[in-house]
């Protein structure tokens, strides 16, 4: 089954693939079958496992051409002055 790509600007699809030895058993290195064979051990005590991701990331400032990076909560102490200041 082909999925749809819209996010790309050119009309585009994805086919997700699950690799197969010749002789048709599940390729171990293909990381559909590791999770399938991980989902199959937590079956068997009788258990489901629920995953969340946890997104991270930093605000860079792309005037800052020295390479020295800015401590997170230094920018973000900044900024909320800023705000705070603009709203008072």
């Amino acid at each position: 089954m082909a999925l749809l790509a819209p996010w790309l600007k050119k009309p585009a699809g994805m086919v997700p693939l699950v690799l197969h030895n010749p002789d048709d058993t599940p390729f171990e290195g293909d990381a559909r079958n590791a999770l399938a064979r991980l989902l199959d051990r937590f079956a068997a005590h009788g258990l489901r496992p629920v995953t969340a991701f946890e997104l991270e990331f930093y605000l860079a400032d792309p005037k800052a051409m020295d390479g020295k990076a800015q401590n997170p909560l230094s920018v973000l102490m900044s900024c909320m002055t800023v705000c705070f200041q603009s709203m008072s």
